[in-house]
């Protein structure tokens, strides 16, 4: 694995429920950890209350920084178990404003709608001349093939451009490191 650019570096996380079964959880909590050990913060959404507390269980163990962008309407689903600051957006929109400012990159875990969204409006916002920041989708078992397939099409249809110039799909933590760092 590298070493980060910048020890001041923060990566929005996107992300679906964390339940303790999970197998996407191992993932998430690794990715934290090196975050941490590397002096490296996570900025998250909000989101569902198992993505949130496993967020806050990662980083009060691994000493990493954590800051927080919730939608008023979703602030009373942030666990009580609170690291970091918690900033609170007026809308869903000034949300996802205030996100993809406070990040300097973005990693996506395996998740629903909200998680694609997410994804696609920052990869969106690149392809759309915004500076382009770095967005990684953490692939476990091919979970965003379909999405990957997707956005292959409309590149091929000339409906976009090409997906790899804003996304980049890795299959584990070690290469995540190494692809961010390698930006």
């Amino acid at each position: 694995m590298g070493r980060p650019r910048d020890a001041h570096h923060w990566v929005g996380v996107f992300g679906g429920p964390l339940d303790e079964g999970s197998r996407y959880r191992k993932a998430f909590l690794e990715f934290v950890e090196v975050l941490g050990e590397h002096g490296m913060g996570v900025v998250h959404g909000g989101g569902p209350p198992e993505l949130v507390g496993a967020v806050a269980q990662a980083a009060a163990e691994s000493g990493t920084q954590v800051r927080g962008v919730v939608p008023r309407e979703l602030l009373a689903a942030v666990p009580s178990r609170r690291v970091g600051v918690i900033q609170v957006a007026c809308s869903w929109w000034r949300r996802n404003e205030l996100l993809y400012l406070m990040s300097d990159s973005f990693v996506a875990f395996p998740g629903g709608l909200s998680v694609v969204t997410d994804l696609i409006q920052v990869a969106a916002r690149g392809e759309s001349g915004w500076p382009s920041k770095p967005t990684l989708l953490m692939n476990v078992d091919g979970y965003f093939d379909p999405v990957l397939e997707c956005l292959n099409r409309a590149r091929d249809e000339e409906l976009a451009g090409t997906c790899e110039t804003y996304l980049r799909a890795v299959g584990d933590v070690e290469e995540l490191f190494d692809v961010l760092w390698s930006r």
